[in-house]
């Protein structure tokens, strides 16, 4: 194998690692925050208004940045 290219596939690995990791850090931090609100409001009125309100901006967000995410990387992604 041509050591650029096991370089190159390293580095690829070694970025698909550091995006798994994000994703898990992610989601730990999303059951702490979820544990904290539910221990906060616990099953009321609040908690379903909290909850309406915190989808409504997650959904914008999740549009917004699966719109415009393949714009920001296509000019790092082309072959020159």
């Amino acid at each position: 194998m041509d050591t650029s290219l096991g370089t190159a596939n390293r580095q690829i690995a070694r970025g698909a690692g550091l995006v798994m990791a994000a994703f898990a850090l992610n989601n730990l931090i999303g059951l702490a925050r979820q544990m904290v609100v539910l221990n906060a409001f616990g099953t009321s009125g609040e908690m379903d208004a909290f909850l309406a309100a915190n989808r409504v901006s997650e959904t914008l967000f999740t549009l917004v940045a699966g719109v415009h995410w393949p714009q920001l990387l296509s000019p790092h992604l082309q072959v020159h």
